[in-house]
């Protein structure tokens, strides 16, 4: 009987610690998502997790500076677009946009009738 008591407590902390530890995980992912990186460091527990979180967080500011140029690009927005280039790949992508957006402009406007624009 106490032998039984025992066991199924074991398996209770077994099941509690594999539950706090799928918690941690899924903060420090969150964390890490979100660009938390003190927290990150909080929850990372090994020196692999640690590495890790040290590579994203360097990387971090190349990841948003390519999420707002995919952003000024999606808004037609040039200038912030231009802003943000750092590549000639990215400044020639910019100016192809730019410039089919113009062509496109231009049609709808002689489409309509509307010289002035065209």
């Amino acid at each position: 009987e106490q032998a039984k008591k025992l066991a199924s407590g074991e398996a209770e902390l077994a099941q509690l610690d594999a539950k706090r530890e799928a918690d941690r995980k899924e903060w420090f992912n969150y964390s890490m998502d979100t660009g938390d990186f003190k927290n990150c460091y909080v929850y990372a527990i090994s020196e692999e997790e640690e590495a890790a979180v040290k590579a994203a967080e360097e990387a971090y500011p190349e990841k948003c500076r390519v999420e707002w140029l995919t952003f000024y690009l999606a808004e037609s927005d040039w200038k912030h677009a231009r802003d943000l280039c750092v590549t000639e790949a990215e400044y020639a992508d910019v100016d192809a946009k730019q410039a089919a957006q113009r062509k496109a402009n231009i049609a709808a406007a002689k489409e309509a009738g509307d010289f002035k624009k065209a």
